[in-house]
């Protein structure tokens, strides 16, 4: 197969009563026959206002089966970057981000199941505090929810979402960075 490689970059926020299982990230093979070989996708997550109350939150990672129709509402579509040099188009993934303003519901109008149920492959926690440090560098909890040493590849209807697990309190902010690296594999 001659993989066609491809990246992506995408920063939101999280929100004030931010929805449990709210989706914040997604990428879909939306091609026939080709597979989608994620190689590395990482998170940067930075608390930036007080919240409600100090929470332990996690950012979880799913994989999806079905996902015959990607996000509509609350989504900003995202073109992947192909850093190959033979020029070739766009690809078949459909990445979806929310909204960089944020929405408290995430992204939805997705058909798609989570394989495997309840259990996510991969999660970032942070600790989010009522009061936030005014003093010295705040720190993004930076995490690799998929690494190079076990790529995850997707066939056609097949994809990756990645959804905020914890319902927020009435004060919140956050921020959220992905980077997502793929190869695209043509028969």
């Amino acid at each position: 197969m001659q993989p066609i490689a491809f990246r992506v970059t995408h920063q939101t926020v999280l929100v004030n009563t931010q929805a449990a299982n709210s989706r914040l990230f997604s990428i879909r093979n939306a091609h026939a026959q080709n597979l989608l070989r994620l190689r590395r996708l990482t998170a940067q997550w930075m608390q930036t206002g007080n919240h409600t109350a100090a929470i332990l939150d996690d950012l979880a990672l799913y994989k999806v089966t079905g996902f015959t129709v990607s996000d509509t509402t609350n989504k900003v579509n995202l073109a992947g970057v192909n850093t190959n040099t033979n020029g070739v188009g766009p690809g078949s993934a459909e990445v979806r981000g929310l909204a960089a303003a944020g929405n408290s519901a995430g992204m939805t109008g997705g058909t798609l199941a989570k394989a495997g149920g309840p259990n996510p492959l991969s999660q970032l926690s942070q600790w989010l505090l009522a009061a936030q440090a005014t003093a010295g560098t705040v720190f993004p909890m930076f995490g690799e929810l998929i690494i190079p040493k076990s790529p995850l590849v997707l066939a056609p209807n097949e994809g990756i979402i990645i959804e905020n697990s914890i319902l927020l309190g009435a004060a919140a902010a956050s921020a959220v960075y992905f980077e997502l690296e793929w190869d695209e594999l043509v028969p």
